[in-house]
């Protein structure tokens, strides 16, 4: 998990609503705001695939190696997000 502090977020207009980091973040990253308006960052852990070449999209839970794949492919989204990056906190 990764936590932002988006006081820390040098852009404008910070902090964002739970709606916008849904919208923002990647399907398969969990974004939520928190009380104290931080955002945690968290993989779903889970994979997304349309199902029979239909609309409908479909989840699969991952395995242990790939989720931690999926962890790993996360902090470098956010790393290469400079203005994220700086307000890690946790």
């Amino acid at each position: 998990m990764i936590t932002i502090d988006q006081a820390k977020i040098d852009a404008p207009k910070f902090p964002r609503s739970q709606e916008w980091w849904a919208g923002f973040a990647p399907v398969w990253i969990a974004a939520a705001v928190q009380p104290d308006g931080t955002v945690t960052l968290e993989p779903s852990g889970r994979m997304y695939d349309y199902a029979n070449d239909s609309d409908e999209i479909i989840t699969v839970p991952l395995s242990p190696a790939a989720r931690r794949r999926q962890e790993a492919a996360m902090a470098r989204w956010v790393g290469n997000l400079p203005r994220l990056a700086v307000a890690i906190v946790a």
